[in-house]
């Protein structure tokens, strides 16, 4: 990502939109811009392969807006990242797909968010959160959490389909938390080999 981020201001530079001594600047912000927006490309893009571009745009959505405050498990490798992505995004996609039309789309959403609600926001290694981020975060993911529920259940009585698809990617941010949290209570267990 890195090197796409380099890439496009090398090639803003060569057409004189921005100047050589904002290289640095411009470099990190286009690499948080393709940071962001990489779960949507990558998700659109496996959508068009398969067919499925608004019900990709379905899943992916919910997860996005959840993932910024919520948290989870991230990892070191963007060439694992990419590769773990459009591993776990096929699966949701495929469990949307074979998830029951009826109230089993809504019980999934309500559970997966009762989990976001308690473990959130959960920090990983590699981004730290202090304590007024966790508050203002707490916050925040309750009103999101309220207004993808109230957007689920517009699409339940509307656009069923894409409602199993909505709730997914609820589901989708609720699991990528708990490896985290596995990981933290593992770490608080007492060591096997101390006991002996």
């Amino acid at each position: 990502m890195e090197f796409l981020a380099e890439l496009l201001v090398n090639w803003l530079i060569r057409k004189k939109v921005v100047s050589y001594d904002d290289k640095e600047l411009y470099v990190y912000s286009a690499y948080s811009i393709i940071l962001t927006l990489s779960p949507m490309i990558i998700t659109m893009i496996i959508g068009i392969i398969v067919g499925k571009t608004l019900e990709c745009f379905f899943l992916i959505v919910p997860f996005m807006i959840l993932r910024k405050t919520a948290g989870g498990i991230h990892l070191k490798s963007h060439i694992l990242c990419v590769i773990s992505s459009i591993i776990i995004l096929c699966f949701y996609m495929k469990f949307a797909e074979l998830m029951n039309k009826d109230v089993t789309i809504l019980v999934i959403a309500v559970i997966s968010s009762a989990v976001i609600l308690v473990l959130s926001p959960v920090d990983s290694e590699n981004r730290k959160l202090d304590k007024e981020e966790i508050i203002i975060a707490k916050r925040s993911i309750k009103k999101i959490i309220l207004i993808l529920l109230g957007v689920l259940f517009i699409l339940y009585f509307g656009l069923r389909k894409l409602s199993s698809y909505f709730s997914s990617g609820i589901l989708l941010t609720a699991s990528l938390q708990l490896p985290v949290i596995f990981c933290k209570i593992r770490k608080r267990l007492p060591n096997d080999k101390n006991m002996i």
